[in-house]
């Protein structure tokens, strides 16, 4: 299979297209319209500091439905104890910065590169990217974070400083995301401890119609607040924020270029230098000045949900534009809308989040299924 070489244009190849071990592409770069665009179509970057940005999209995919998540009997009773303070996005930075620096047995580097955590620090900022912490006292022990897309979460990374801390924040954030009516958590990589929670394979055709069916619902975009009951202990942490609560958009495929299909990438093999450009070959239609997407409130139209993703200029048919919504201050409407530009080529059928592994000690690394390259 070739690995595509990334433009500064606004496409992927088709995630199809990716080699056995999932490795998709490399370069471009982590643009709020890249990162978005690339989530919304299976694809997320991995890679360490000393290594080019690689783009990966493997397959089987490990899911997880908020709705079905297992529970231990010890960490159920460990949750009744009420150990912690849960909040959500209280700490984002302080989140990220403890996945990335908390040592891990056996690895001695992280793919929470200074780059990735200034992209996703800035999809936090824009009301897409969520952390959920867990206090003890006034202390961070534990959390996990990663990118909502609709009605899909993209979990990227966890770690805990005391027993069952980031298990813990965990479920609490899968029941408060059924309690938003969302429809799966992308788990990225299979691994036993994730299995254990109730994460289940899927191939790539079916993965691909529930994340685009996914990413069709309404947007929550803003500050996320958990539900008190959830929140485990009274006190601890900093106090709550005072944003207004998430507004709600609703985001559907519209182009009027038809076009849009002839997005390029540069193919190559690996370990070879000669490149030859690849037009029309399953490459993603998306481009942030073609923008292919409007938000609107409320129930507005959507892409039709459930349905693999059909070709932009397809989806367009007959649609009106929209007006171009409010968003949350700070947030760019072409960041949002660039995540529905166009659709991977025809045909297209870490979590890197892994909540630990067994028992975790006050001295327990962080955990990430996501293996460090």
């Amino acid at each position: 299979m070739p690995v595509f070489a990334l433009t500064d244009e606004l496409v992927f190849p088709d995630p199809g297209q990716a080699e056995p071990d999932g490795l998709l592409a490399l370069g471009g770069d982590l643009r709020p319209e890249r990162v978005l665009l690339a989530y919304a179509h299976g694809i997320f970057p991995w890679n360490s500091e000393d290594e080019p940005l690689l783009w990966w999209s493997p397959a089987p995919r490990a899911v997880l439905e908020p709705g079905a998540i297992a529970v231990p009997r010890s960490l159920a009773k460990a949750i009744r104890r009420r150990p912690y303070r849960i909040t959500l996005d209280l700490a984002f930075e302080a989140v990220i910065a403890a996945c990335a620096e908390t040592p891990r047995p056996g690895q001695d580097r992280t793919w929470i590169t200074p780059a990735i955590r200034a992209a996703f620090t800035d999809l936090h900022r824009r009301g897409l990217a969520h952390s959920v912490e867990a206090w003890d006292g006034e202390e961070l022990v534990g959390g996990l974070y990663g990118l909502a897309l609709g009605s899909v979460f993209c979990g990227e990374s966890m770690f805990a400083r005391a027993d069952d801390a980031s298990k813990i924040a965990f479920v609490a954030l899968a029941e408060q995301l059924r309690r938003w009516e969302f429809s799966m958590i992308d788990c990225q990589v299979e691994s036993d401890h994730l299995r254990r929670f109730g994460a289940t394979p899927l191939e790539r055709v079916a993965f691909m119609r529930r994340l685009a069916a996914g990413v069709a619902q309404p947007w929550r975009v803003g500050l996320w607040t958990l539900d008190e009951e959830l929140a485990g202990r009274a006190e601890g942490g900093p106090p709550a924020h005072t944003a207004g609560p998430p507004v709600m958009w609703r985001m559907s495929q519209e182009t009027g270029d038809a076009s849009a299909g002839e997005g390029r990438s540069r193919r190559k093999r690996r370990g070879r230098g000669d490149c030859e450009l690849a037009r029309g070959t399953g490459a993603s239609t998306g481009r942030a000045a073609e923008a292919a997407s409007e938000m609107s409130r409320g129930t507005g139209g959507s892409a039709g949900s459930g349905a693999e993703a059909a070709p932009a200029s397809e989806a367009s048919r007959g649609k009106k534009d929209a007006p171009e919504p409010d968003l949350p201050r700070g947030t760019d409407p072409g960041v949002v809308r660039g995540a529905a530009e166009g659709t991977m080529g025809a045909e297209t059928e870490d979590t890197n989040m892994s909540p630990g592994t067994g028992g975790e000690g006050a001295a327990a690394s962080g955990s990430s299924g996501r293996r460090e390259p």
